[in-house]
């Protein structure tokens, strides 16, 4: 996006433009975001709506990518859900797999944090609340948290491929 940092205040990462088939994203964010971001609003484009839906298929393409920084940037966005999913559910969890992090794990979710709180302020709870009521008015009752229910797609999918049986040759 032009002035990607102008938009950091309003709190995006990536917008799709249904209007002219733009999937966009805001390239000053903290690197990890940027693949997974750019694979979010792709799927957009691709027709999947939903948000869960399409951070499920990024974290899909990023991490069965060939590319070490598409598959950082798959899990990152992993981890960052999964972990906020654990937080909420048990605190005492949480903290104990935070702790296990690497250093370099650990450094680039203090960099994100502190990024985003550079442009906290009016201008991203007010767009935030827009996000919020536009998915709601769109049948995505869960409104801005529908982000993070793709803990529950990948959640599935551990479970389908645990129930699979072998496919033989």
């Amino acid at each position: 996006m032009l002035s990607s940092r102008l938009i950091s205040y309003t709190g995006i990462v990536g917008v799709y433009f249904p209007y002219t088939g733009e999937p966009n994203f805001n390239n000053d964010v903290p690197e990890p975001a940027r693949g997974s971001s750019v694979c979010h609003e792709t799927a957009h484009r691709q027709g999947f709506a939903r948000e869960d839906e399409a951070n499920f298929i990024a974290y899909l393409v990023c991490t069965n990518s060939g590319d070490d920084y598409l598959r950082y940037s798959g899990y990152f966005l992993a981890l960052n859900h999964a972990m906020n999913r654990l937080y909420a559910a048990d605190r005492g969890a949480y903290i104990e797999l935070r702790a296990q992090y690497s250093e370099g794990v650990t450094a680039d979710f203090k960099a994100k944090n502190a990024y985003w709180r550079m442009f906290e302020g009016i201008v991203e709870e007010r767009v935030t609340q827009l996000n919020d009521d536009f998915l709601k008015s769109h049948n995505q009752s869960d409104g801005t948290q529908s982000y993070g229910r793709m803990v529950d797609l990948m959640l599935a999918q551990k479970r389908l491929a645990d129930s699979s049986p072998p496919v033989s040759g």
